[in-house]
């Protein structure tokens, strides 16, 4: 269900905010990371194996082509051997696992290690809105904001999404008043 999953997304922004402010930045979110705990499915993001510090060089990609991390996942700037990663990369993941979720389908398909990296290096999903009409206007504007293939393009940080999720989750329940 929608409401569902828009917590879930705000619960993940909020451990991403956390992680972020102590200038660590994950790498590798995808929905095997996110582990829902008890009768309340309470989010815990696991699996830190790739975390780097932020302003540490080690977020830089190798030069030799070597990919780590999932790579539906996986934000165009991590695939470009030449780009620094940060925050960013997380939100682009997180908008990956939101679009899927609520479309039930990748934003980003290839057949192929090398057709699915080429596609989310293009840039181009299908919107959100168009692949789930049901998917209210401002849910599907946020997730496409966050796969944006720009960084500049993505929500300046986790925060911002979590309050933006929030937000949705509060006008949302305001209707069914």
């Amino acid at each position: 269900p929608l409401r569902e999953v828009l917590r879930i997304g705000r619960e993940i922004a909020t451990g991403l905010h956390a992680a972020h402010a102590a200038g660590l930045v994950h790498r590798d979110m995808k929905p095997e990371n996110v582990f829902l705990e008890g009768p309340a499915r309470r989010v815990k993001i696991i699996d830190f194996g790739l975390v780097s510090d932020a302003s540490d060089d080690a977020t830089r990609l190798t030069t030799d082509g070597t990919i780590i991390g999932t790579p539906a996942y996986m934000a165009p700037e991590r695939i470009a051997s030449d780009a620094t990663v940060d925050a960013r990369a997380d939100l682009f993941s997180l908008g990956v696992m939101l679009y899927e979720l609520l479309a039930r389908r990748l934003p980003f398909e290839g057949t192929s290690l090398v057709s699915m990296l080429a596609a989310i290096s293009r840039g181009r999903p299908r919107p959100l809105g168009e692949v789930a009409a049901d998917v209210p206007p401002d849910v599907a504007a946020l997730v496409m904001r966050l796969i944006a293939h720009d960084p500049d393009d993505r929500p300046a940080d986790a925060a911002s999404v979590a309050t933006e999720l929030e937000a949705i989750e509060e006008r949302l329940a305001a209707d069914d008043t």
